[in-house]
């Protein structure tokens, strides 16, 4: 069936979906392979083979016209193939064909023939020319006869979820089609479904995603007459499967050889044009069997064909698995990670294939020992002791150096521990004992900051509250308490309370002991008690012990170089967010500036302040700090030396800020949960330069741990639950064991905040596994206003959403 010399014919499905890929002239896409010349190899007649295959498929003598105004060109069958030749001392046969004219199959075929021609074996005398099996591809595409394959296909397209896969992988700004490979070896053969069954089990452990899909690579060739034809015939069809957590390996295994029988039947009738590339794809690429051609043995080495653009393929033999990948979306040691978990997931699906797919195991013994040594963080700290004892140390060191300051009011060291100490001699005259729970509500001042050290020194732990919460509220905060400490104003604010109150505006304490109360409480003992918003609608009390702040200022003051720094805490006490300041301050030997709230919200009057006590330290939520800098007295907020900012996602434009303000000041990014005290992760900004700030790496004596839904721990990149542990974990929430239960596992604190570790043992926090949001650092769950709305008789049902505007 020979063409017309120069005649024009239309293109086939295939090659229309990679012309309209970069104009089909991508040099990524190719069709290559390299053979093996065993024996003496006569190039004279080797090339004469070539030639007269040439000369008897039209699609390798065709090249591609396009016409001006049209968007496809036409295949044109030139007389005379122009053939580049390349001769090399190596006994290796390499050919390259435009993927336009060839596909893998086409290459087996190729090198089969010129193998039979090399040794003079008769060809069949017609053979079948890609331009009119193209015709009657079109014929299938468009014909009445096969419309039920056309509808088969049209549903099956609209229930594919295309969207990337990879996306939460995927380099920022895809380049140019840049193809890279990993190899990897199999020790055994293993079935095609097999392969398949662990690449879909793969992307959705890697992806969180139960329905995955993935571009799987059939030749084209199911009739019988198209086996040997030359010419572009492969198409990646779209498995998509569901993998679910539970199912046996064997399970999914089998279903993927179901739905791989089934595509197999309506391969034919599949347009290509229908739908874009999809980002993952999959190719089982057996090499064929070594062929003896006369006195030449053929032995395929390589065989590789790329007629589409993906971010990831893998590429699958009998005993090599190839991962082929876009080096402009997805980086070499990401994929080579993956290229791991792969082979560990493969061995051990077939090892005990009954077992559940989110049950075999993915990482490898290396990536296990990089986790153990990011958690290998272990210091000293004092763990004997409380901490107003180490406040005590700190005052007989310090005694006439300035230890806490509001407005123009401020107490030396001394003064300060004998205000305090006054107040605790008194309140352990009411009784208060470790354990004991003392309600602290005063405004902020320095009578704050003695009043707490009081509570400490008496051996009880306190409970910080806000005259402005709900009565409803403020009632459960005081209902475990044992005594009060307040002032008049706001006392009268508060619900009734029937336990001793002390009134610091009345208080007289020169008739009360100034020396050091003999120590009570232990390093377990409770230190202070937080309430944070519930699902349920009832605030949840977390106990925190002197040994969880303590090694938490430890390791801040350790962290923040400098001596006798001045620090700021602008935030209220009811939230731990000002204690990065408060402590480490206390124990360092520093001046702690309380900052009123009207000053705090005001940036003239904090910049002003800022210009008359100027600040070393300030600890701030980024929402905050960013509407102080709004105004023209910006640059008077920053500190002289160290910004850290934790509650909320720190990004790079407020980071682009500061800096352009030519602040000398370090910049911190700090994360933790109360339940894990204060602060549990810190990244220095200086040491990092990712497209999103990530919140670090644990503090001292902290691990951090990334798990999924088993509990296991999850690779680096792949989204999980983080869980903490370590000294800072609390002794969880007071009087509600369930809840605690649920929440502290195993000596973990399970966060409820999805993150992941990135290559250099940073974690980037990506959002909640649930409805709580973070409105200005504080914690709030949807759930709890739910709960309180779904009281009123007229409401049926409630749904809270958070909003950014």
């Amino acid at each position: 069936m020979s063409s017309s010399t120069n005649a024009g014919f239309r293109l086939s499905a295939q090659q229309e979906r990679n012309w309209s890929q970069e104009g089909g002239e991508a040099p990524a896409f190719r069709a290559e392979c390299e053979v093996l010349l065993d024996g003496p190899a006569d190039t004279s007649r080797l090339r004469r083979a070539i030639q007269g295959v040439v000369a008897r498929h039209e699609i390798l003598r065709t090249v591609f016209q396009r016409q001006p105004g049209l968007k496809l060109p036409f295949q044109v069958i030139q007389e005379e193939a122009s053939l580049t030749w390349e001769l090399s001392e190596m006994q290796v046969l390499r050919l390259g064909l435009p993927v336009l004219c060839a596909d893998r199959r086409t290459l087996q075929n190729l090198i089969a023939e010129i193998g039979l021609a090399y040794a003079g074996e008769t060809q069949p005398g017609d053979v079948l020319q890609y331009a009119d099996i193209v015709e009657w591809q079109q014929e299938l595409l468009t014909g009445e006869d096969t419309k039920v394959g056309r509808d088969y296909w049209r549903d099956a397209i609209r229930k594919l979820d295309v969207t990337s896969v990879l996306i939460a992988f995927e380099l920022a700004g895809e380049g140019e089609f840049a193809p890279e490979v990993v190899t990897r070896g199999v020790e055994t053969a293993v079935p095609v479904e097999v392969l398949l069954a662990c690449w879909l089990a793969l992307l959705s452990r890697l992806t969180g995603r139960s329905t995955v899909v993935a571009g799987c690579e059939f030749d084209g060739r199911k009739f019988q007459e198209l086996e040997d034809a030359l010419g572009l015939f492969a198409k990646f069809l779209p498995v998509q499967c569901d993998v679910q957590p539970g199912m046996p390996f064997s399970a999914l295994a089998e279903r993927v050889r179901s739905v791989l029988a089934e595509l197999h039947g309506w391969q034919e009738i599949f347009d290509p044009g229908q739908m874009r590339p999809l980002p993952v794809q999959f190719e089982y690429a057996e090499l064929p069997a070594a062929q003896q051609y006369g006195d030449l043995k053929f032995t395929v080495l390589r065989l590789e064909a790329c007629a589409e653009r993906f971010a990831l393929k893998l590429s699958a033999g009998a005993k090599r698995l190839d991962f082929h990948f876009d080096a402009s979306r997805l980086s070499r040691d990401t994929v080579e990670r993956w290229a791991g978990h792969y082979q560990v997931l493969l061995a051990a699906a077939l090892a005990h294939p009954e077992t559940p797919v989110a049950s075999l195991p993915l990482l490898s013994d290396d990536e296990r020992q990089q986790f153990a040594l990011w958690n290998q963080n272990a210091a000293d700290y004092p763990r004997d002791r409380c901490l107003h004892e180490l406040f005590e140390q700190q005052a007989v060191l310090t005694p006439e150096l300035p230890a806490v300051r509001c407005g123009e009011i401020s107490l030396t060291y001394r003064e300060l521990n004998e205000r305090a100490n006054r107040l605790a001699h008194h309140l352990r005259a009411f009784g208060v004992r470790p354990d004991s729970l003392v309600a602290l509500c005063v405004d902020r001042s320095v009578e704050m900051i003695a009043g707490l050290l009081a509570i400490l020194k008496a051996g009880a732990a306190f409970v910080p509250v806000n005259s402005d919460n709900p009565k409803s509220r403020l009632a459960q905060q005081l209902s475990g308490a044992a005594a009060l400490v307040t002032d008049s104003k706001l006392a009268a604010l508060l619900p009734e309370f029937s336990g001793p109150s002390v009134f610091l505006d009345r208080f007289d304490g020169h008739s009360q002991n100034a020396s050091n109360p003999l120590p009570l409480a232990q390093p377990d003992s409770l230190m202070y008690v937080i309430f944070t918003s519930g699902s349920t609608g009832v605030p949840k009390p977390v106990g925190i012990r002197h040994r969880n702040l303590v090694n938490y200022a430890w390791f801040i003051k350790s962290r923040l170089p400098g001596e006798h720094l001045h620090f700021a805490t602008v935030s209220t006490l009811s939230a731990d967010l000002g204690n990065t300041c408060i402590y480490p301050s206390l124990l360092s030997g520093g001046c702690l500036h309380v900052i009123p709230l009207d000053v705090a919200s005001d940036s003239s009057r904090f910049a002003a302040y800022q210009k008359q006590h100027p600040i070393d330290v300030l600890k701030i939520v980024p929402s905050h700090l960013s509407a102080l800098l709004e105004t023209e007295e910006r640059r008077g907020i920053l500190p002289r030396k160290h910004l850290i900012t934790g509650g909320e996602s720190l990004t790079w434009p407020l980071v682009q800020r500061i800096r352009q303000l030519g602040a000398s000041c370090e910049i911190w990014n700090h994360y933790g949960p109360t339940e894990t005290t204060v602060g549990s992760l810190m990244l220095r900004l200086r040491d990092f330069s990712g497209p999103v700030i990530p919140i670090g790496r644990p503090i001292a004596n902290t691990q951090v741990h990334i798990l999924d839904s088993l509990r296991q721990p999850v690779p680096i990149g792949v989204t999980g639950e983080l869980y903490i542990a370590g000294d800072g974990v609390t002794a969880g929430y007071l009087g509600q064991p369930a809840l605690t239960a649920e929440r502290f596992l195993d000596g973990m604190y399970r966060t409820g905040d999805l993150a992941r570790f990135l290559p250099d043992g940073n974690v980037e926090f990506l959002g909640r596994a649930d409805d709580q949001v973070k409105i200005r650092g504080f914690r709030i769950e949807l759930g709890e206003i739910e709960a309180v709305l779904a009281r009123h008789p007229s409401v049926r049902q409630a749904v809270v959403i958070a909003r950014a505007d």
